[in-house]
C-alpha cells in the first residue's frame, strides 16, 4: 500500500527583533507578525522617513521584512526647516515679527538714531537659523594722544555725537581743544599736550649734569 505525504504547512512570520530603527520605533507591541501583514513605524521628533514623512509602513514578506526602516535628520531631508522670530539686534529699532519664517526669507534691520549699520541691512533664514546678522555700531577704541588722559573712565563704546574730554599729564599744558567727538564711527578732533618751559629746563639741566 502506497501512501503519499503532503508537505507540512509553514506559518511564515516576521520578528520584531529583526528590526532596528535608529531615531524611530514601531507603533505596535507584537513580537511576531504574520505574512503580508503591514505595520506602522514612527520617527522621533526632528527626524523623518526618506520620503520626508514622520511615519511609514513595512510589510512582512516570505523572505522577511519588505525594507529596513530609516529615520533621517529633518534638516537633511528635502523639507527646509523654518526659523523662529529673529533676535533683537542691540541698538536697533524694535522689529515687528511673526511666529515662523520660511527658509531663505529675509528681515531688514534699522538702527536707532546715532547708530550706523555695519556689513548688511538684512538677516537671512537658513536651515532653521538666522545668518548674516547685522550690527548697529558707534565709536569704539578711544584715540590715544601723547601725555593726554581722559577725564572719565573709558567706555566700551560711544554714541555718535558723544564727546570725551582730556586733561594733560603733570608738567604739560593743553594746546588747543581738549575734546574729541564721535561722528559716524570716527573720532573727530585732536588733543595736543605740550611740555612747559620749566619742564624742558629741568630736562636740560639733568643732561648737563650727566
Amino acid at each position: 500500500h502506497k501512501t503519499s505525504h503532503s508537505p507540512p504547512c509553514l506559518w511564515m512570520t516576521c520578528s520584531k527583533d529583526s528590526i532596528e530603527i535608529e531615531n524611530g520605533f514601531l507603533s505596535e507591541f507584537d513580537r511576531t507578525y504574520a505574512l503580508n501583514r503591514k505595520t506602522l513605524y514612527r520617527c522621533k521628533q526632528g527626524y523623518v522617513t526618506a520620503n520626508g514623512e514622520t511615519s511609514g509602513t513595512i510589510t512582512c514578506l516570505q523572505n522577511g521584512w519588505s525594507a529596513q526602516p530609516s529615520c533621517i535628520n529633518k534638516v537633511g531631508s528635502s523639507e527646509k526647516e523654518s526659523c523662529p522670530p529673529p533676535p533683537q539686534i542691540p541698538n536697533a529699532q524694535v522689529m515687528k515679527t511673526t511666529v515662523k519664517y520660511k527658509d531663505g526669507e529675509k528681515v531688514s534691520v534699522l538702527c536707532q538714531d546715532n547708530y550706523i549699520i555695519q556689513d548688511t541691512e538684512e538677516m537671512v533664514c537658513r536651515d532653521g537659523r538666522w545668518q548674516s546678522l547685522p550690527r548697529c555700531i558707534d565709536c569704539d577704541n578711544l584715540p590715544r594722544f601723547e601725555n593726554a588722559i581722559p577725564q572719565e573712565e573709558e567706555k566700551y563704546s560711544y554714541r555718535s555725537g558723544e564727546q570725551v574730554t582730556f586733561t594733560c599729564a603733570p608738567s604739560y599744558h593743553m594746546n588747543g581743544s581738549n575734546i574729541v567727538t564721535c561722528v559716524n564711527r570716527e573720532w573727530i578732533g585732536e588733543v595736543v599736550c605740550k611740555g612747559s618751559l620749566m619742564h624742558f629746563q629741568h630736562v636740560f639741566i639733568i643732561v648737563l649734569e650727566d
